[in-house]
């Protein structure tokens, strides 16, 4: 059973749905959140998986900028008129800025992994 299963099954039993917005970085990757507000968990995703927004200013399709100042925490979101004046220093940081290193990629999903392995295995000991 993979894990997408064992979560619907975890869904399941207490009775969880939560409907997830969808929206893209002006570089075409696709992120999800429950609202694109302030204080909610932000995730990548990537072919089917979810990993942990990392700390930093990402710049929206729509135009606006999503600040993230604790990993996979919504910090805030911008209006792009403050980028404008900052268009020089952001165009230096546009490729850290939207280049996710594949190594802190892996740590997020093995860390989301042990953590639902852990409450997995609580739950079938509840049952």
């Amino acid at each position: 059973m993979n894990h997408k299963e064992q979560l619907s099954k975890i869904k399941a039993i207490f009775g969880l749905q939560v409907a997830l917005e969808s929206m893209k970085l002006d570089n075409g990757v696709e992120i999800e959140a429950e609202s694109f507000e302030s204080g909610k968990d932000v995730f990548i995703v990537q072919d089917g998986e979810k990993i942990a927004m990392p700390i930093g200013e990402y710049g929206l399709e729509d135009g606006k900028i999503l600040v993230i100042a604790e990993e996979g925490v919504i910090s805030e979101v911008k209006e792009a008129a403050a980028e404008e004046e900052e268009a020089a220093p952001a165009e230096k940081n546009l490729q850290k800025r939207h280049n996710w290193p594949l190594k802190k990629q892996r740590h997020n999903l093995r860390k989301w992994l042990n953590l639902f392995q852990k409450n997995y295995s609580f739950l079938q000991s509840m049952l």
